[in-house]
């Protein structure tokens, strides 16, 4: 009766003492997809999202929805091609280091097998009506060649918090998917 009992105290203490799985990876992605279909990725649920806004903008994703600053971080996918205002990766990187108070040099990377380059500007926001002093911010941007054009993600976030949502840019890199457009 003791062993019995000393074995079923060892397999309780064993079921309490045993580490929790993990928790499943959040499910609250979804797919993005343009309404051309040349664009795919994955982003969460709950960031807003607008298109389609001129100057090469396909959609910019703003979020996350909740914490101290809801909103402040953003993902914009963008595309230039003939006649556009950047003819080439390297006149949209020099446009953007006018303004940086620090960046990066262009690094040429592999993005899923296919070229890409990237760099980071750091530069100061002005306020806006007022409300606010202006606001130290960082951009990664990285491009992708596209037929006779380019894409450019832009990831920005605040000084203070830019690491912050940085999962959530590269969860968008690695699912990312570039058809030609139809």
């Amino acid at each position: 009766m003791r062993k019995a009992a000393a074995l079923l105290a060892l397999s309780l203490l064993a079921v309490c003492c045993r580490k929790k799985p993990a928790p499943p990876l959040d499910p609250a992605d979804a797919l993005y997809q343009s309404a051309s279909g040349d664009l795919s990725f994955e982003i969460p649920k709950d960031w807003r999202a607008l298109e389609n806004q001129g100057g090469g903008q396909r959609v910019s994703f703003f979020g996350p929805s909740s914490g101290a600053r809801p909103y402040s971080v953003s993902i914009g996918v963008y595309f230039y091609g003939p006649g556009s205002s950047f003819a080439s990766i390297d006149d949209y990187a020099r446009a953007q280091e006018l303004s940086a108070r620090e960046s990066t040099p262009l690094k040429a990377f592999d993005l899923k097998g296919r070229p890409a380059r990237e760099m980071t500007v750091s530069r100061l926001t002005p306020s806006l009506h007022d409300v606010k002093p202006p606001e130290l911010r960082v951009d990664r941007y990285v491009f992708i060649p596209a037929g006779a054009g380019f894409y450019v993600l832009d990831y920005s976030a605040p000084k203070a918090s830019e690491n912050d949502q940085a999962p959530v840019f590269e969860r968008v890199l690695q699912s990312l998917t570039l058809r030609p457009a139809k």
